[in-house]
């Protein structure tokens, strides 16, 4: 054992590391099977790169080159975020990052030239035994976060929350959820904007939030909580969050009364399938271990263009009208998610295609502001087509609103405008002194007389 510690291992346990790590965030999706050909092809690509590297002039560095490269390849995103909040740099290109992993690459070649064998066996030692502690650590934290998220899913189970169902009309419900769609009062205040929804919305009979607050300014933490009845818990990341949106509490309470629940979404929605696959969450076991990486990051730069994300809204405006105008037995609850005017902003406030919009990181906040606001008053005119199609609509529930605010690079993490959304109601008999009561986004159902 003493022998296998002092070798240069460290190059095949950090890939090890990295899988429990990813693995053990949640456990539900483990597949054995992908895990064991991730890891051997891991390996595989490990042993190739030092056995071309050991024919080079890089011989004495290949391992410490490899060690280098797989920590920028596998911890792309905590890297890239630890410079954003470390340092604030939110306008920086990513190949400065290859600039810096050569500066440091040399740097620690150079000195380990100088070393003797005896300090860099030390060196093996610590680093392989660090990687082997780390994966330690994680198989821990994460039977620590399963036994505390077990506890979540069996409080929302018992929670007791039950809907009002005061008149017993089963209006279907439409809700339009508008993605990162700012509050009127902090689009005013912060740039300068008169959102002409609001007296668009009001003059059709709508209660209009000036400022609706939501619980996260995250989309799947928000949504999540909407469906799990305002679920006040933060579950520990995305992957638990999917799972309790899937199960969502306020969709089985609407079944048990007779409801229909459609859902137009890219987010894996209750007794619905993916409309279409967006890469901002992680889907599947594959997805949750190459989320945040290099290969994800290039997967989202190359492959998914504005034409990718225009499709989607176009795809749901289009099943919004069909579905709307589709006969039914039963009364309907329609959820349709647009993209709108969250980024990428794909089209100009004339409704115009934008083949390449402004890097969202490194664009100036005047461009972005501009370009956001563009596609916002291009969603204004989306939701309106959309109430016009819909048939009885003055018998209907209808739901127009945002997740969270917006969230622009340059606004910091703790900023309030980040979960202040829009938000306008629509019901037979409206009680508008009620709905002013509203303190989050996610108490909506407990206000809708079903």
């Amino acid at each position: 054992m003493r022998q296998w510690i002092d070798k240069p291992l460290y190059v095949y346990l950090l890939g090890l590391f990295f899988l429990i790590d990813r693995t053990t965030q949640f456990f539900f999706s483990f597949n054995a099977g992908l895990f064991l050909v991730l890891y051997g092809s891991y390996c595989l690509i490990t042993f190739l790169l030092l056995f071309l590297l050991r024919r080079t002039i890089l011989r004495k560095g290949a391992n410490l080159f490899i060690l280098l490269l797989w920590i920028l390849v596998l911890f792309f995103s905590e890297i890239n975020n630890w410079l954003s909040q470390t340092f604030h740099l939110y306008n920086y290109k990513i190949r400065y990052l290859f600039g810096i992993y050569v500066l440091i690459f040399l740097a620690v070649f150079f000195i380990q030239r100088k070393l003797s064998y005896a300090i860099v066996n030390s060196f093996n030692k610590v680093i392989n035994s660090f990687l082997l502690i780390c994966s330690l650590v994680s198989l821990i934290n994460g039977i620590t976060i399963y036994r505390k998220e077990r506890a979540h899913q069996l409080f929302l189970q018992k929670s007791g929350k039950e809907l009002n169902a005061g008149n017993n009309s089963k209006h279907d419900i439409i809700w339009i959820l508008m993605d990162e769609y700012g509050a009127p009062a902090c689009l005013k205040s912060e740039l300068q904007f008169n959102d002409l929804l609001v007296d668009s919305l009001k003059q059709r009979g709508f209660w209009v939030s000036d400022s609706m607050p939501s619980r996260s300014d995250l989309t799947i933490l928000s949504i999540n909580s909407l469906f799990n009845l305002d679920d006040t818990i933060p579950p520990a990341n995305f992957m638990y969050a999917a799972k309790y949106l899937k199960q969502g509490e306020w969709v089985t309470q609407l079944n048990s009364t007779g409801y229909k629940f459609t859902a137009l979404d890219f987010l894996d929605m209750p007794q619905n399938n993916v409309l279409k696959k967006l890469p901002y969450f992680p889907y599947d076991y594959f997805d949750q271990l190459v989320y945040g990486t290099l290969l994800w990051s290039l997967n989202e730069t190359f492959l998914y263009h504005n034409d990718a994300f225009d499709s989607y809204n176009q795809g749901v405006a289009q099943e919004v009208c069909k579905v709307v105008n589709k006969k039914e037995t039963r009364p309907q609850f329609i959820w349709a998610h647009l993209l709108i005017p969250h980024m990428p902003f794909c089209r100009d406030k004339d409704g115009v295609f934008i083949k390449k919009t402004a890097n969202y990181k490194l664009a100036k906040e005047e461009e972005i502001s501009k370009e956001y606001l563009d596609y916002l008053v291009y969603g204004n005119s989306v939701v309106l087509k959309l109430l016009n199609s819909i048939p009885d609509i003055k018998n209907k529930t209808i739901i127009i609103s945002g997740d969270h605010g917006f969230r622009f690079p340059y606004l910091g993490a703790h900023n309030p405008v980040r979960k202040a959304t829009f938000c306008a109601v629509y019901y037979p008999g409206m009680d508008t002194t009620e709905l002013n009561g509203i303190r989050y986004l996610q108490q909506i159902p407990f206000h809708l007389h079903y």
